[in-house]
């Protein structure tokens, strides 16, 4: 607890749940004003690439491609997937580098922290730095077809498969009970 002085801090987003409503606990918000000395950097603008859909970090579900997509037609089914379930699609640093999809998409240490509800890792090993980003999900389902990868460890449901067979099932199955 912090009695004196100033703190700043940031918290990320959708990464603590909201506490309940409690009348007993109350608090007051004081404007200060701050002089800035020795400011080293300045920012000028912030250029927010653009996009359609959900956005993946404020999304209750994400279908993440990773190596095993093995190309950029490998994430149509991914977005046709999260398209039926109201969902954004997310990658690994490992689907980025290979040049499958846009680093915007990167979930990881170095890309987004996300907290889903539903996180549907289609062909991603489990890389720890992959992990790092998505390990606050809520549920987690791992499609692989290596038994044997670090994602299954950490995974809620797990399907031993090739993803190109497993995510059209998914699809065709979401779309007959329409409850997304």
């Amino acid at each position: 607890m912090v009695t004196d002085g100033l703190v700043f801090a940031t918290i990320r987003p959708n990464n603590i749940p909201p506490l309940e409503k409690d009348e007993a606990r109350s608090g007051e918000v004081t404007v200060v004003n701050v002089e800035i000395k020795d400011l080293r950097m300045i920012v000028k603008d912030v250029v927010r690439k653009a996009t359609s859909g959900v956005d993946l970090s404020e999304a209750k579900i994400i279908v993440s491609g990773g190596r095993g997509v093995k190309s950029k037609n490998g994430f149509k089914p991914l977005q046709e997937l999260a398209n039926v379930v109201g969902g954004a699609v997310g990658a690994s640093r490992g689907a980025c580098d290979a040049d499958y999809c846009d680093y915007s998409l990167q979930i990881g240490q170095t890309g987004k922290v996300v907290p889903p509800d539903l996180y549907i890792a289609c062909g991603i090993s489990g890389a720890i730095q992959h992990i790092a980003g998505m390990s606050n999900s809520k549920v987690i389902v791992a499609i692989n077809k290596d038994t044997e990868a670090n994602i299954f460890s950490i995974a809620n449901y797990g399907t031993v498969g090739d993803l190109f067979e497993v995510v059209p099932l998914l699809i065709e199955e979401f779309k007959s009970v329409a409850v997304y």
